[in-house]
């Protein structure tokens, strides 16, 4: 399963500018919507390019090759052009799966956003995004396979972008225990929030080149850190985040050693599944479990509630398949919608108010009028009519209703829309959960039927089998602290049945 890494890989990439095609010395937007046409001159000298090698660490400290990023800063006469290309190849379950990814940043003279082009493509499946800064708006226009649709997202102060953090710390100049908090959007979860960058002091760093002393900056986001060295012009030459490592490498290094070759080619659940200490039998019909977590701080998580039951001062945590509720529930829609505004809202990339969604949900309830019977219904046809095959892709329902392929994420996704589509709460939930010998990370969805049922259209469960343990439940933006758990997330199994 490959669980919400794909969405962890997608994060890590934008924030290490794994983003963007390049221009000549103007930017011209071709009349792309959501972003007007914005031609600067550019100022005479060359753009600098750099290229980096993009590695997956082992929790050994072993580095394996998955991908590069090359990325190029250009002067305009009123701001800067950061513009690049990158692409990455891994393995999922086996199955070799790859994401090119492309874009264009405007930023005004003290690096703040302007206008962006982003785009994620996948074998199938395509992801951009169209964005332009008004004042304290940001316009945006997501686009999918399945089509296109507009958000607004309210900004406190023109936010920065991943590419820019470093340079604006440079500019601003570095001093050991230096803080700074800067308004931040990630293009990739459509999130706006802050994010805090400390300079740590200068230590002396194997490079490509030997050695260099550089500037340490650590950031945090969302309770996720992240480490950059920098040197004095703020040119990022390593970060690391999340077993994903960047390092400034020759264009020649960057395309080469071994990236892409299906020998070396690195299978990603491999590299994050959480050991245990015993097996867990007969694990798809457990009804309870019973587990001791540790390793990192769980404040924030859902660890506590419905089924679970969680206990912060000696880390156990209980797991209940809950019993399905007693017929009649309610006849959907859901007739108090402000209780639930979220669960039945429809979003960028759960699209529950597209006409195709909203057709095939009616299809395949028929005459079912009881919303246990339809979410049961709607959980089976998922189940049945998606092809287990991995994507690397940022889900979108509209998407995987048309290709009909997928993985976990792309079954909760599509579920959920569903869901929503007939009027039922549907959230998406993300977590982990114990496959042969070991606990990885996953997602499914929960149903409101007067109490959260759980249902993983992926194994074609309905509820699911204790062994699910929910950490967080939401969209993109909410699934992030996620990524906190990655590589220190330990799971001691002490009952199960």
């Amino acid at each position: 399963m490959k669980g919400v890494k794909v969405l962890i890989l997608i994060f890590w990439l934008s924030m290490t500018a794994l983003l963007i095609v390049r221009e000549s010395g103007w930017l011209v937007t071709h009349g792309q919507p959501g972003i007007p046409e914005i031609v600067q001159e550019a100022q005479p000298g060359t753009p600098e390019e750099s290229w980096y090698g993009v590695y997956l660490e082992s929790p050994g400290g072993k580095l394996s090759k998955i991908g590069y990023v090359m990325e190029r800063q250009e002067k305009l006469t009123k701001g800067y052009l950061i513009t690049g290309e990158g692409s990455i190849k891994v393995k999922m379950q086996g199955v070799e799966v790859s994401m090119r990814q492309t874009a264009k940043v405007l930023c005004d003279s003290e690096m703040r956003l302007l206008t962006l082009d982003i785009g994620l493509f996948s074998d199938v499946v395509k992801f951009r995004v169209f964005g332009r800064v008004e004042k304290d708006i940001m316009n945006l226009e997501i686009e999918t396979g399945g089509g296109k649709t507009v958000q607004k997202i309210p900004l406190k102060k023109p936010p920065v972008v991943p590419d820019t953090i470093e340079w604006i710390m440079a500019h601003e100049g570095l001093a050991p225990g230096k803080k700074v908090t800067l308004p931040f959007f990630d293009p990739t979860t459509l999130d706006f929030d802050e994010i805090t960058v400390q300079v740590e002091g200068r230590e002396e760093v194997p490079t490509s080149n030997g050695s260099q002393y550089l500037w340490k900056l650590v950031s945090t986001w969302r309770g996720i850190t992240m480490e950059t060295w920098i040197d004095d012009r703020g040119r990022t030459i390593k970060k690391r985040a999340a077993g994903m490592v960047t390092v400034l490498e020759s264009k020649e290094t960057a395309l080469s050693e071994g990236w892409g070759s299906k020998a070396e080619t690195t299978d990603i659940i491999s590299t994050t599944k959480i050991s245990t200490n015993r097996e867990i039998d007969n694990a798809r019909n457990a009804r309870y479990l019973k587990v001791r977590l540790s390793g990192v701080d769980f404040q924030g998580f859902m660890l506590d509630g419905d089924r679970q039951s969680f206990d912060p001062a000696t880390g156990i945590l209980v797991v209940h398949t809950e019993p399905l509720p007693i017929k009649p529930t309610y006849n959907p829609p859901f007739e108090d919608k402000n209780r639930f505004t979220k669960e039945l809202a429809s979003e960028p990339t759960l699209q529950s108010d597209d006409p195709d969604i909203r057709m095939e949900a009616v299809k395949i309830s028929l005459d079912a009028k009881d919303a246990l019977d339809i979410s049961m219904r709607l959980s089976d046809w998922v189940f049945k009519t998606l092809e287990k095959k991995p994507l690397m892709s940022i889900p979108s329902a509209k998407d995987v209703l048309i290709i009909k392929r997928g993985d976990c994420n792309e079954h909760a996704q599509l579920l959920a829309a569903l869901g929503r589509a007939k009027g039922i709460p549907t959230r998406v939930t993300v977590g982990i959960v114990y496959n042969e010998g070991a606990f990885y990370y996953h997602a499914w969805d929960e149903f409101w039927l007067g109490s959260w049922v759980s249902a993983d259209a992926t194994l074609g469960q309905f509820p699911s089998d204790a062994t699910h343990i929910r950490f967080l439940t939401g969209g993109l933006s909410d699934q992030i602290p996620i990524i906190r758990l990655m590589g220190r997330l330990q799971v001691e199994v002490l009952e199960a049945s």
